[in-house]
């Protein structure tokens, strides 16, 4: 392991009826007439999955504009923000059981950007829900009410838009909310979660897509960000990353490391444990795993460094292993993707196995459900329910939760929510709630 930085605590982040569905056969996907039953696949799992038998046809679904902008769920309502391109961001607010609109909330938002749509995940309390939209509106709602109870621009901080727009979902703790606004002279911004007015803000840290994240480390709390001090460009235009920790309380750097390798910061750090943290990109970045110590001085080590990245979501830890979808651009194409799908590496940096091609999954997200995996094909937006095991690939179903054609499948990009026994999940036009677990209310 090599040193990368030490840096002192005073000084210091998607019959035969007409219906069509995806049939794999040796790891492609393939577009075939199908019985309506191939929606829904019968399986047994073991007590950690929670339902014998299950039915995985989606309990309710609801067509959204084009997006990427993933649900959070809270109580029982689903939140996500829709955007009509150009004109307005839309917050709306659907009952978790039964995919009936409870209320929306709207604001004007002009503009494009580049694959145009929403971007980013709506961050809910018992009380408000905060939005952050990709040309860097701020909204803070009242979830009685349904009004707003305060907003502002991230550029009223100074910052600057990023240049496929913000993507960070906002990150609240505590009385503040924590934001990137991500100009020349501001990084992360923590405005008071009751007024909005600032509290604290670090220095100018560079380009970001990631979110920021708190974690525990050392027996403290830390609030990790990964940035770039350039924006990275082109299909392999990775860039030097830094991981940056600061204090939640007062904004105050507590350590600073660039890892081996480079990359444009999407994914946001993972903690394995309380000491190590893992940081994953796309791009040709690769992924590395630091080691944090405090004697005195915070000391970051890097534990190891591969090749592999994931573009644009975390791994999952799991008894010791890391689990990553190492999808990106550059084994995107055909006869590149037998270098990407679903690797398993151990805490020492071995590749244990990897599905390559076959599936490979695309830019995909996962969770972990008891021991298994629930990973959503990024580019046929399949489901895949996959037992986590260092000895390999099990692959325990699959099953399709959306009605689009698959043409319409191509960017499945947007985070999985799960709660109350349910995961819902996003295309890039619909939004589809599977029950994974237990009855819904009144059954």
């Amino acid at each position: 392991m090599r040193v990368l930085v030490r840096i002192s605590p005073l000084i210091a982040l998607m019959g035969l009826a007409a219906a069509w569905a995806w049939k794999e056969r040796r790891g492609i996907l393939e577009w075939v007439a199908a019985p309506e039953q191939d929606y829904t696949t019968e399986f047994e799992l073991g007590q950690d999955y929670g339902r014998q038998g299950a039915d995985l046809t989606p309990i309710w679904r609801v067509a959204l504009e084009p997006g990427y902008g993933g649900a959070a769920i809270d109580g029982d309502e689903v939140f996500v923000l829709d955007r009509e391109v150009g004109v307005a961001d839309t917050l709306r607010v659907f009952d978790l059981w039964s995919g009936q609109e409870r209320w929306r909330f709207r604001y004007d938002a002009p503009g494009r950007l580049e694959f145009p749509g929403s971007r980013t995940t709506p961050a809910v309390t018992a009380t408000h829900v905060y939005l952050l939209s990709s040309f860097g509106h701020v909204h803070c709602i009242d979830r009685a009410s349904h009004e707003v109870t305060w907003s502002c621009r991230l550029e009223d901080f100074g910052g600057a838009l990023p240049d496929f727009g913000w993507a960070a979902t906002p990150l609240v703790l505590g009385e503040v909310v924590v934001l990137p606004a991500l100009g020349a002279a501001v990084g992360l911004v923590a405005l008071d979660v009751v007024s909005g007015r600032e509290v604290w803000r670090t220095s100018g840290l560079g380009s970001s897509h990631s979110t920021p994240v708190v974690l525990d480390l050392l027996g403290e709390r830390h609030v990790v960000f990964l940035s770039a001090e350039e924006q990275g460009r082109g299909q392999d235009s990775a860039v030097p990353m830094t991981v940056s920790a600061f204090a939640p309380d007062s904004g105050k750097l507590l350590w600073r490391a660039t890892p081996s390798g480079s990359s444009v910061p999407i994914p946001p750090p993972v903690a394995v444990d309380d000491h190590r943290i893992f940081v994953t990109g796309g791009y040709g970045g690769g992924s590395t795993l630091l080691s944090i110590e405090k004697s005195g001085d915070y000391v970051v080590r890097e534990v190891f460094h591969v090749d592999k990245g994931a573009q644009l979501h975390p791994p999952v830890v799991l008894d010791g292993y890391l689990y990553l979808l190492a999808n990106e651009n550059r084994n995107d194409s055909r006869v590149r993707r037998h270098l990407g799908g679903l690797v398993c590496y151990d805490l020492e940096g071995n590749e244990l196995w990897s599905t390559g091609d076959a599936p490979y999954m695309g830019r995909g997200h996962m969770l972990r459900v008891g021991r298994h995996l629930l990973i959503q094909d990024g580019l046929s937006g399949f489901l895949r329910f996959v037992r986590a095991a260092p000895d390999g690939y099990h692959q325990v179903f699959t099953a399709n939760a959306f009605e689009s054609p698959p043409k319409d499948r191509r960017r499945m990009w947007a985070p999985m929510a799960r709660a109350k026994g349910t995961v819902v999940v996003r295309g890039e036009r619909e939004l589809a709630c599977i029950l994974l677990g237990g009855k819904p209310p009144g059954n």
